[in-house]
């Protein structure tokens, strides 16, 4: 699966393969991020110098939450943003909550 990440500068990062979740989790540590579909997401402001990993990815999974309740999602694509959150979660110490949320 592809993700394009638009900034608000107008440049955009696009990455797929192995380690897009290594970028992803990069990108959404540093940036709030809307979700416009499953493939495409837009800053929407940077972080402030320091803010918590934790956080960020449970800002993220809001964001994820409320946007799929509007998107229809292949297969690969709920594969692709539940291993997303099942490995960061995982690492942050996130599972039960995205379990009783259902991100995951």
């Amino acid at each position: 699966m592809t993700i394009e990440i638009t900034y608000i500068g107008g440049t955009s990062s696009t990455f797929s393969g192995e380690g897009s979740y290594k970028l992803l989790f990069e990108a959404v540590s540093k940036y709030d991020l809307e979700m416009l579909d499953n493939e495409h997401l837009a800053e929407v402001a940077p972080y402030s110098e320091g803010t918590d990993p934790k956080e960020a990815l449970t800002n993220f999974a809001k964001a994820y939450q409320r946007a799929q309740s509007e998107l229809s999602a292949s297969y690969e694509e709920l594969a692709f943003w539940s291993g997303f959150f099942r490995v960061y979660g995982e690492e942050l110490g996130l599972i039960e909550e995205f379990e009783e949320n259902g991100i995951i």
